[in-house]
């Protein structure tokens, strides 16, 4: 089950990385630093994509940066959607950000660690108009130090002719 567990992670890794070194500049993006003193559990950060093409597909992303110091080998997300019409969606997502060895996933720059992590594949949104997502950690921690950024990202997926 562990393997199992461990090749997941990989292959989601690998997908991601993929996706996005073949795509075009993001549909969307937008990355918000995290409080020095650490992610308070209750603070959400918000982010708010306009959507006007409700034929195309989207990749969403959550971009996560952590330091070396990060205590843990995953982040829990709860997150919310708002759609343009009031409609709610919820999920809770889990982030891998090391290896069963300890080895960090992320691309390393300076002692922080910097992944993208895969939420949603060719997404279509139904309704045009902005879309609001607030995301949360879902540690155990009250206060949950060594992420210094979370981000969401939206590209568009091209269509293959």
């Amino acid at each position: 089950m562990k393997n199992m567990r461990t090749f997941f992670f990989l292959l989601t890794a690998v997908l991601a990385a993929v996706l996005i070194s073949c795509s075009e500049p993001p549909f969307y993006a937008e990355s918000k630093p995290i409080e020095k003193e650490g992610w308070q559990a209750e603070k959400a950060y918000q982010y708010s994509p306009e959507i006007t093409d409700t034929t195309a597909l989207y990749n969403v992303f959550f971009t996560l940066r952590n330091t070396g110091e990060y205590p843990y080998s995953n982040l829990w997300l709860f997150v919310t959607r708002t759609s343009p019409n009031g409609i709610t969606d919820t999920d809770t997502i889990e982030c891998p950000l090391a290896y069963n060895s300890g080895k960090w996933i992320g691309k390393s720059a300076g002692g922080f660690y910097d992944n993208i992590i895969l939420y949603q594949q060719n997404q279509r949104f139904k309704t045009s108009g902005t879309y609001t997502y607030n995301i949360q950690h879902g540690m155990r921690d009250s206060l949950l130090k060594d992420v210094s950024d979370i981000g969401l990202r939206i590209d568009k997926v091209k269509a293959n002719n």
